[in-house]
């Protein structure tokens, strides 16, 4: 039996919001249950929102601290692990499984991405050029690029998975003629190599970050970033020249990428060139903080960052820097605030986990955005999930 306590004498209402901040695990309510009569109680969407941020924020402290004792040897760990984190974790995870399943998570893309499409306009305009006509639905084209990235499947499997949900993607003039209902794949091939399209990706990935993860979860504050790279595997074997003698190795492919650790969400990813970091960095806003390896302390990213307003905690190399923007970086080094930099290696999970099956550069490089906005839809998804979780735990009893 659970035992329940009710307090005798009523409550102020900042009475009971102290009584919550002491009492808010949800194993401890599975011991026993305190209740308590409050004097006057405020609007009820001024409680729950007060009840949710103090929840949102004793959930999110207690997930720092499992950040901290993973990065402490096993020796020096504590022996309690299991936190309220764990517990909505598994039932985030619990309730995505059960619920999201191949249809409902297409019609989702869908739906997002007309959403930003009436803000941004459409991913693109023209075939070819000489203006060829269109055939299809821009939107519902990117959708089925994002959901084949979600996937991770071939051209032919994605055909098959489109014709069991029935999906039409001409547009409403052109469905009275016969016809393929779903673009080709030799046609998905050469709209994936556009250029318009992946300015557009880009902007849908830093969208669906500042604004929809906003929404989802309005008491996180989203301003940690990590800036690190990782390597996509290709599927294919490759002559390589090892110690004067041709061999044989697995062709790899290397990928620079923005990270959120906020919100586990990325504001983008981009193959390894020359103007890759530099265009990444363009996307930190001001308060914002940038965290990176000794790889990325340069005079042209620390300088970029630094006329954005942006914190930078770059570890700094061993060699005594001569530049003033590396001077200062050095000098306002977070070791505390660096470690948290390990987070971002769940990017890195994501990309590394996944196989790259284009050859042609362009195409590539919107592979990679294609995979970190289905990463960002499926984490945007989790998030809504997760907050409702959350509210599930408080509950507000008005005499």
């Amino acid at each position: 039996m659970i035992p329940v306590y009710l307090l005798a004498k009523p409550l102020s209402y900042r009475q009971a919001l102290a009584l919550m901040r002491h009492d808010n695990e949800p194993e401890l309510t599975e011991k026993c249950v305190v209740m308590a009569f409050v004097k006057k109680l405020p609007e009820p969407e001024t409680v729950i929102q007060d009840i949710s941020m103090q929840t949102i924020r004793a959930i999110i402290n207690r997930f720092e601290r499992l950040e901290r004792e993973a990065l402490k040897p096993d020796k020096m760990r504590s022996w309690s692990t299991r936190r309220s984190e764990d517990f909505i974790k598994k039932a985030v995870r619990r309730v995505f499984l059960k619920t999201i399943d191949d249809r409902r998570l297409f019609f989702e893309i869908l739906r997002l991405v007309r959403e930003f499409s009436e803000v941004r306009g459409e991913p693109y305009s023209k075939l070819g050029r000489r203006g060829r006509r269109l055939n299809y639905d821009p939107k519902i084209v990117v959708a089925i690029l994002i959901y084949k990235a979600a996937l991770d499947i071939g051209y032919h499997r994605l055909e098959a998975k489109l014709g069991e949900l029935g999906i039409d993607a001409r547009l409403p003039g052109r469905r009275r003629s016969r016809g393929r209902r779903i673009p080709s794949p030799s046609l998905l091939r050469k709209i994936i190599a556009r250029e318009e399209l992946g300015k557009w990706l880009d902007d849908f990935i830093e969208w669906l970050l500042r604004v929809k993860a906003r929404e989802a979860a309005p008491f996180v504050e989203v301003k940690r970033y990590v800036l690190d790279g990782t390597r996509m595997k290709c599927g294919r074997l490759v002559k390589r020249v090892v110690a004067g003698e041709e061999k044989a190795a697995k062709e790899t492919v290397d990928v620079k990428y923005l990270y959120n650790i906020d919100v586990d969400m990325y504001l983008g990813a981009r193959l390894t060139s020359k103007r890759a970091v530099k265009e990444l960095v363009e996307r930190l806003r001001r308060g914002e903080i940038l965290l990176a390896d000794p790889e990325f302390f340069n005079t042209e990213v620390c300088e970029m960052a630094m006329a954005r307003g942006v914190i930078c905690v770059i570890k700094p190399r061993k060699t005594k820097p001569k530049s003033l923007a590396l001077r200062l970086c050095s000098e306002a080094f977070d070791p505390s605030l660096y470690r948290l930099r390990k987070c971002g290696e769940r990017g890195a999970r994501v990309l590394g986990e996944t196989v790259m099956r284009h050859k042609d550069r362009a195409r590539r490089e919107n592979e990679v955005r294609l995979i970190a906005t289905q990463h960002n839809i499926k984490t945007l998804i989790r998030l809504r999930i997760r907050q409702k979780a959350i509210l599930r735990l408080v509950t507000v009893l008005r005499a």
